[in-house]
């Protein structure tokens, strides 16, 4: 009998160690309502990509995205990928033709709700997180944002899904590595494109979670990728629109190091100066990994404090960063971080909202800010 409980344990934490499941958007995810207590009158776009960084589609009928059925097993041990380039289209004609197309149409429907002056409010979302999670996470998030003339885009990629609950937990440390990959190519290859295409005077701020950082700067600038992988952006376009006046990502609980914040990143924004406010905490359990944050995927910038100080040294005239310090404990999700009540920020989520230009007040003295914050709209 102990024999048999023994086995049925060790085959469960097998399955999770392996498990990690795909992010697939809602089926109405481009016209889906924005929650009512969530400032719903902020003009709002929705775009999603797939693992590779390829759009997806606002009708199913194009791509059959939502009702294509993969393996149980496969899919719950993470041995399915899930790639639009794979998915035959109606009519059999298959998604890589209708890719250029799709990003085309996405920037026309940004454009038209865009005004000359506006700001684009870019929201991404973290690894773990699936489609109902990222939209708990964005109405936190506009709660906080108060800025006139503000147009949200809010970006879903796939950041990976642990099934199994809380056995599934263990299995963090082997869809990571998928999560850093896939996190980079939605950036560079899937909302980078899109951004080049605004054709009106414009400031943009992205404001991300966790992994979603890696999203925002590998959409500005080529992050390093593993040897496996060095060839797949090869071929991008680098991020350049002189119509976008200004950019300043806001990264709370920054899962990035040294891959992302880098002289190649300060070289490739020639034309750009991007101001990178990071949300710091060393006390962040998922970012902190126990004390070896630059282990398994570099995530010093938002738990190592020796890091940030290095990265403050550092004479970029095209990548300034600083940091705000967040002090709410060792738990890693947004209202923790974002929100002492509904509706009322920390005073280090107004502080970062502030240094984006997304709050009037200013910074309360109690809240430590690092490093070479610029003013408002600098």
């Amino acid at each position: 009998m102990i024999g048999r409980i023994a086995l049925v344990l060790a085959t469960s934490i097998i399955l999770a160690g392996c498990a990690g499941r795909h992010v697939r958007p809602d089926l109405n995810y481009a016209t889906a309502p924005v929650e009512t207590n969530a400032k719903p009158e902020l003009r709002t776009m929705r775009v999603a990509f797939d693992q590779e960084g390829a759009i997806y589609p606002k009708d199913e009928q194009v791509v059959p995205w939502h009702s294509v059925r993969m393996k149980w097993l496969s899919e719950a041990t993470g041995q399915n990928s899930f790639k639009l380039a794979e998915i035959e289209a109606s009519g059999s004609k298959p998604y890589p033709p209708l890719r250029s197309e799709l990003e085309a149409a996405a920037a026309r429907e940004l454009n038209g709700l865009l005004k000359s002056g506006d700001t684009l409010v870019v929201l991404v979302h973290g690894f773990n997180e699936d489609y109902d999670d990222a939209q708990k996470d964005y109405a936190v998030f506009r709660r906080s944002i108060d800025a006139a003339n503000a147009v949200i885009l809010e970006v879903y990629w796939d950041g990976i899904k642990i099934p199994f609950g809380w056995l599934g937990e263990f299995s963090r440390a082997t869809f990571w590595p998928d999560a850093v990959l896939y996190s980079n190519l939605a950036g560079e290859l899937g909302l980078r494109p899109i951004l080049n295409k605004i054709d009106r005077p414009v400031d943009l701020r992205i404001l991300t979670f966790s992994r979603g950082a890696a999203v925002a700067m590998s959409t500005v600038a080529r992050p390093s990728y593993d040897n496996d992988y060095d060839d797949l952006t090869l071929g991008a376009p680098r991020f350049s629109n002189e119509n976008i006046r200004s950019v300043k990502i806001g990264a709370i609980a920054a899962a990035i190091g040294a891959g992302h914040i880098r002289p190649k990143a300060n070289e490739a924004l020639r034309g750009h100066k991007v101001d990178l406010v990071i949300g710091a905490n060393p006390n962040d359990l998922a970012t902190g990994k126990l004390g070896l944050p630059e282990a398994y995927g570099d995530t010093r910038a938002s738990s190592d404090f020796d890091f940030l100080s290095d990265v403050f040294k550092q004479d970029w005239p095209n990548l300034r960063v600083s940091a705000v310090v967040f002090k709410h404990g060792s738990a890693h999700n947004v209202p923790k971080y974002a929100e002492q009540a509904k509706n009322v920020p920390t005073d280090s989520m107004a502080c970062l909202l502030y240094l984006l230009d997304l709050r009037a007040a200013a910074c309360a003295q109690t809240v430590d800010v690092l490093g070479r914050p610029t003013k408002p709209r600098e």
